[in-house]
């Protein structure tokens, strides 16, 4: 039970750091789509996209691109979700047979993870051409992926 719950707190966690870092580009973007042409945004974008962290508190070598902050919560999210989903007896034997498209769980689990593909995909395309639309494409579907969550434990 212990490591279960360490998995939950961890997820948990890894979402609240990928929720901020969401913002945090949705929250940048939207100001700056409406004070640049489109030019100079894409510049802008790719100068922040490439822009190392932290800034002053890592040597150089070891910091990480900005878009690569996306990828660390990402990965953790689903590496304890694979785990906390064992724990809860969904094995891969049970996704294969078709016993989960027939559950309700089944189904919210199902449309969870679609949405983390998507989630995954519009990281990989952020991370080599970041846009307002996808930024905020993103948000979306990571309150989406929330709701489904919610939905899940209730």
């Amino acid at each position: 039970m212990t490591a279960y719950l360490l998995a939950v707190y961890i997820h948990v966690l890894a979402t609240i750091l990928w929720i901020g870092y969401v913002l945090f580009w949705a929250i940048l973007i939207g100001p700056l789509a409406r004070q640049f042409k489109k030019p100079e945004l894409a510049q802008l974008l790719k100068r922040l996209n490439e822009s190392s962290w932290p800034p002053g508190l890592v040597p150089p070598p070891y910091r990480l691109k900005l878009s690569g902050l996306g990828w660390v919560p990402l990965a953790v999210l689903i590496i304890t979700g694979v785990f906390i989903l064992h724990y809860r007896g969904i094995t891969l034997h049970f996704v294969v047979s078709g016993g989960l498209f027939l559950s309700h769980f089944g189904q919210l689990l199902i449309a969870k993870l679609v949405c983390l593909g998507g989630l995954a995909i519009g990281q990989l395309l952020i991370t080599y051409r970041p846009s307002p639309r996808l930024i905020y494409l993103e948000l979306l579907t990571t309150i989406s992926i929330v709701a489904l969550s919610v939905l899940l434990v209730r």
